[in-house]
């Protein structure tokens, strides 16, 4: 055959930068579409490698963004990148708006002030951040968002979804490496699913970020982690339901000298099993804080060492006391408390009538019910209405804390996350 194709994938890209060493501002990039489709290496990148602050990117889709995939060498991650590399110019901000959002097969979304492709130098301004607003966004297989530095400050990222589920060692990261302060992760979804080995993670050489979830439905970590090291880093959740299984980690555990972080959980139940930790550990220093406020727990308890149990601990590796502070609130009641010993037998059955006497007397007939026997506490229901008595107390007046999740309610999330 005289003629011989050869193809090539070269990955497509839509770019803007400030050059070295320029001082001016990168253009912004705004792309308003029903489907965005990122694949095989494609990027769109705004870079600042000067002095000048780096272009936005926007992104409006109707329908779907996807970003799947590398270049064919496996070198170039299909994603949407912000670099502030070689300079003191300060990274672009992303934002992603779009009813769904796919990022898979190692893509990613990522500000940074270095540049990953190692053809500059890293800068020492700060990182852009990352804003993100979907009904369903799904990381999977190696996927990322990353607020990363070396030097300078770390970006932000913030999540708004009603379902946000990572799986296959996916991540939402914010490492800041040298002298750079940890940025912060926020993210609220009304369901939020790490599984096989995913991650949350908020890391520094010096003072780490914070880690803000806000999940009005339930938290569900499944052999996967929530981490805020370095030093000092604070994680906070509020959930009715926070369910951790096997090995899940959520921990604000402090290198070096620093002291541990902060952890603070509101919930109405606070399930971890097979082995899954809450931690706020140091190395050199006094441990963290925990405070828990729940209705109950399950599985877990305070210790002061890590067990192979599912502990919850502020230890320090200097000894007991540099322990942190772990306050667990919760609502358990001790039933025996309302018990007491009976001064008189109860009565004989067959002296109990069970109808009223045919007589020209009148005659009535009282079911006092329980008599004062409490009922069981398996829904709310045993608040509102047991026949034949009446519960003339108002909600309004007794319901005023933010507990709101009956046991059957919860059981029915749960058989729902474990499908």
């Amino acid at each position: 055959d005289p003629f011989e194709f050869v193809t090539r994938e070269i990955p497509s890209i839509i770019t803007t930068a400030v050059g070295n060493p320029g001082t001016g501002n990168a253009g912004e990039i705004r792309i308003d579409t029903d489907h965005l489709q990122l694949t095989t290496g494609g990027l769109i990148s705004t870079s600042s490698l000067g002095d000048g602050p780096g272009g936005d990117v926007t992104i409006m889709a109707q329908d779907t963004v996807e970003l799947t995939g590398t270049s064919a060498d496996g070198v170039f991650p299909s994603g949407i990148y912000s670099r502030a590399a070689g300079g003191n110019g300060s990274g672009g901000n992303i934002s992603l708006n779009t009813p769904n959002l796919l990022i898979q097969d190692a893509a990613t979304v990522d500000v940074s002030n270095f540049d990953r492709f190692g053809t500059e130098t890293p800068g020492t301004g700060p990182a852009g951040n990352i804003t993100i607003e979907s009904d369903t966004i799904q990381l999977l297989n190696r996927a990322s968002l990353n607020a990363d530095t070396l030097n300078g400050q770390q970006g932000n990222i913030t999540v708004l979804a009603d379902t946000l589920t990572l799986d296959n060692a996916s991540r939402i990261s914010s490492n800041a490496a040298g002298a750079g302060h940890g940025g912060n992760l926020d993210v609220t979804a009304n369901n939020l699913r790490l599984l096989n080995k995913s991650q949350f993670v908020a890391n520094a050489a010096g003072e780490a970020g914070n880690i803000v979830v806000n999940t009005p439905q339930s938290l569900y970590l499944n052999n996967s982690q929530i981490t805020a090291s370095g030093g000092q880093g604070n994680l906070s959740f509020i959930s009715p339901i926070v369910l951790l299984r096997n090995g899940s980690l959520v921990a604000t555990d402090a290198r070096g000298t620093a002291i541990g972080g902060n952890i603070t959980i509101d919930t109405d139940f606070l399930i971890a099993l097979e082995n899954s930790d809450i931690t706020a550990n140091a190395e050199e220093s006094f441990g963290g804080q925990i405070l828990v406020n729940a209705q109950k727990l399950i599985g877990t308890d305070y210790r002061l060492q890590l067990t192979p149990k599912s502990d919850i601990t502020a230890s320090s590796e200097l000894g007991p006391d540099l322990q942190g502070t772990v306050a667990l609130n919760t609502l358990d009641v001790d039933l025996a408390q309302g018990l007491s010993v009976l001064t008189e037998e109860f009565e004989n059955n067959e002296t109990v009538a069970t109808s009223c006497a045919d007589t020209s007397i009148t005659n009535s007939l009282v079911i006092s019910g329980r008599g004062g026997i409490p009922v069981e506490f398996d829904s709310t229901q045993s608040l509102l209405l047991h026949t034949p008595w009446n519960n003339i107390r108002q909600l309004s007046n007794i319901d005023n804390h933010r507990y709101r999740l009956s046991i059957t309610q919860a059981q029915q999330i749960f058989s729902q996350l474990l499908l």
